[in-house]
C-alpha cells in the first residue's frame, strides 16, 4: 500500500515501510513522555500509579474491543498462562518504572532502560541457550560501563534507590519478553490491559484515589492513554511493516527524547558524567542494532518486533 501526501511540491508517496517507521517514531515520542507527565502531575506516587494504570488499561481495552468486538472476551481467554504472566510481570515493571521516575532523574532511568535490547540477548543466552554474537557481548560490556558511570558518578543528581528500581524495571521487562518468546504468541495490546489494571490494583491500597483535582484527573487520563496505550498501539501498527532491528533503532530515540522534554519543561539538566554515560550506552545499543541490520541484510527483510508497555 502506498500513502499519498499532497504538499507544495506536488504528490509524495510513503510506502508501507516508511509509514511503519514514521508510526514507530511517534510511538517512541509517546513513550518518551513518561518523565514529563511524572514531573507535571503533583500527586503521590501510588495515586499516579493507580490512575496511569487505569486509564492506560482502559484505553488499550477500548482498542481491543474496536478490533475484535464481541470476541473481546475470547481474546483475553486466549492469552493463556503465557499472556497473563507476561502482563503481570510487565505490570511489576510499570510499578518499578514510576517509582524510579519519582526517586531519580529521568536521564538515569532512560539510560538504564536503554540497555534492554542487549540484556534480552544475554538473558536469552543464559535461559534458553540462544548464543549471542561476539558483538552483542562487547556491546553489552560497553553499555554496562556506561550505566555504571551514570549510577556511580551521577549520585549527586540521582538516587541509588531510584536507580535500583530502574534496574528492576528493566529486568522485569527482559523476563516478560523471555516469557513471551518461550511461550505461544501474545496479543501485546491485550497484555497491556492486564498490565495496566494490575498496576492499578497493586497501587490501590496505598493510594488516595480521590485526591487529584479535576485538572489533575485530565492529566492522569492523558498520561495513561498516551504513554501506555497510544504508544503501544502505534508501535503495534507500525512495527509489522519494518524489520525488528529498525524498530529497535527508532525505539532507542527514547533515551535522548525523555530527558529532553523534562529539561525543556522543568529545567532538569543532567550532569556531564550522566550525559557521557548516556552517549556510551546509546552508542553501544545503536551500534549493535545497526551492525545487526547490516549483517543480516534486513533491509526489506522480516518485519515485526515486540515491545513492552511501560
Amino acid at each position: 500500500m502506498i500513502v499519498r501526501l499532497l504538499g507544495p511540491s506536488g504528490t509524495h508517496h510513503l510506502s508501507q515501510a516508511q509509514l511503519g517507521a514514521l508510526t514507530v517514531f511517534f510511538a517512541t515520542v509517546a513513550w518518551s513522555s513518561a518523565g514529563f507527565f511524572t514531573r507535571l502531575i503533583p500527586v503521590d506516587a501510588w495515586t499516579l500509579m493507580l490512575w496511569r494504570g487505569f486509564f492506560g488499561g482502559l484505553t488499550a481495552l477500548l482498542f481491543v474491543y474496536a478490533r475484535h468486538g464481541g470476541a473481546t472476551a475470547a481474546v483475553f481467554r486466549s492469552l493463556g498462562v503465557t499472556g497473563w504472566l507476561f502482563g503481570l510481570i510487565n505490570g511489576v515493571g510499570m510499578v518499578a518504572f514510576l517509582g524510579a521516575l519519582r526517586l531519580t532523574t529521568v536521564a538515569h532511568v532512560t539510560i538504564i532502560y536503554a540497555t534492554m535490547p542487549l540484556a534480552v540477548a544475554l538473558a536469552a543466552w543464559v535461559s534458553i541457550g540462544e548464543k549471542p554474537t561476539l558483538l552483542a557481548v562487547v556491546a553489552s560490556l560497553v553499555a554496562a560501563a556506561g550505566v555504571a558511570l551514570t549510577i556511580v558518578a551521577g549520585q549527586s543528581e540521582g538516587n541509588i534507590w531510584g536507580d535500583a528500581l530502574a534496574l528492576v524495571m528493566t529486568a522485569s521487562i527482559v523476563v516478560a519478553l523471555l516469557v513471551q518468546r518461550t511461550g505461544r504468541p501474545v496479543d501485546p495490546i491485550a497484555a497491556a490491559v492486564v498490565s495496566g489494571f494490575f498496576c492499578m490494583i497493586f497501587a490501590l491500597p496505598m493510594s488516595s484515589p480521590l485526591s487529584p483535582s479535576a485538572l489533575e484527573f485530565g492529566e492522569l487520563a492523558l498520561y495513561g492513554a498516551v504513554n501506555i496505550a497510544l504508544g503501544l498501539i502505534l508501535f503495534f501498527l507500525g512495527a509489522r511493516h519494518i524489520p525488528a532491528t529498525t524498530s529497535g533503532l527508532i525505539g532507542a530515540l527514547d533515551t535522548p527524547l525523555a530527558p529532553l522534554w523534562v529539561w525543556l519543561a522543568f529545567g532538569e539538566t543532567p550532569r556531564a558524567t550522566t550525559l557521557f554515560g548516556g552517549i556510551v550506552v546509546v552508542g553501544a545499543v545503536v551500534g549493535y542494532l545497526f551492525w545487526s541490520m547490516w549483517d543480516r541484510s534486513q533491509v526489506g527483510g522480516k518485519a515485526g518486533g515486540g515491545a513492552p508497555a511501560d
